[in-house]
């Protein structure tokens, strides 16, 4: 009677462990499903309204061509700003510098 009993005991556990199991599973899965469904409608709303797509869990990453485009956007801007009258007219105002005649390399 003491098998039986065990036996039938170690049965119900392990019926009780399957589906506690198979519940973590699917909870761990909606959970996935939930977080990754959030993310692709707010990469969705962000192309429909033209606003950059944010990466997830990219805070902390650096992009090295936003370092180039800031660097060039610069130049780009004290170019302009060489090109004004008030830059020229300061450049007017040196008068400790001689131009003189480019010499020729031999």
């Amino acid at each position: 009677m003491n098998k039986l009993l065990a036996t039938l005991l170690s049965a119900v556990l392990l019926i009780m462990g399957l589906i506690a199991g198979t519940a973590l599973f699917f909870v761990l899965l909606f959970v996935f499903v939930a977080v990754w469904a959030s993310f692709k409608l707010r990469q969705l709303w962000a192309r429909m309204t033209g606003k950059p797509m944010v990466q997830p869990f990219s805070a902390g990453r650096f992009d090295p061509r936003y370092g180039f485009q800031q660097a060039y956007s610069s130049v780009r801007k004290s170019n302009s700003a060489a090109g004004s009258a008030a830059h020229r007219g300061q450049i007017q105002d040196v008068t400790d510098v001689e131009p003189r005649a480019p010499s020729r390399p031999d």
